[in-house]
């Protein structure tokens, strides 16, 4: 099977596609803005994050492993604003099982007002019509209540609880989540 890879997608006043080497500085200013709120749940993306050059490599590094069919961040750009509002990690396919792990978050700023959800939406039936996947799954922390919410009412269904499943920037383990969304049949 050749690599899964995701072509831009439009919505709304928004553009999904995959990070591009020009987007150092608007990923790094989405970090920072929101460095509090993801710090604990996304170490890697953070880590890159501490620096201009340290993080432009890192997108390099991204952009040549996508083209393998591994992690991919896709970032969500408002295109009024033309400010960068979320990113949607994708991560690597089980070619066997014709599965895709997902990772998102969005800018504070555009919370609550339904832009992750589309987001999600619109890789979900890119995932499953156009590039043939069967399944996609994300993972949470336990207490993560709007990521739980925001999983249910993009379809997932709560699959079981993980225990000390993940280690948070700070070190600690933490129970996880996950929620499993299968392409309908038919």
């Amino acid at each position: 099977m050749n690599p899964i890879i995701y072509r831009p997608l439009s919505f709304d006043n928004y553009i999904l596609r995959p990070v591009k080497r020009g987007d150092t500085e608007a990923f790094l200013e989405l970090v920072n803005n929101n460095r509090e709120r993801v710090t604990p749940y996304f170490p890697g993306i953070v880590t890159h994050c501490d620096s201009p050059a340290t993080l432009q490599k890192h997108i390099e590094e991204r952009i040549a492993g996508a083209g393998e069919g591994k992690y991919i961040p896709l970032v969500i750009k408002d295109t009024a604003a033309q400010k960068l509002a979320g990113v949607i990690q994708v991560k690597d396919i089980d070619y066997n099982a014709l599965k895709r792990e997902l990772g998102a978050f969005v800018d504070e700023r555009y919370a609550r007002k339904g832009v992750m959800l589309a987001a999600l939406e619109q890789v979900i039936d890119y995932s499953f019509n156009e590039q043939g996947l069967n399944k996609l799954f994300l993972r949470t922390a336990q207490d993560n209540t709007a990521a739980r919410k925001l999983a249910e009412k993009a379809g997932f269904e709560l699959e079981g609880t993980f225990k000390s499943d993940f280690r948070t920037t700070e070190g600690q383990f933490i129970d996880l989540v996950y929620y499993g969304l299968v392409k309908k049949k038919g």
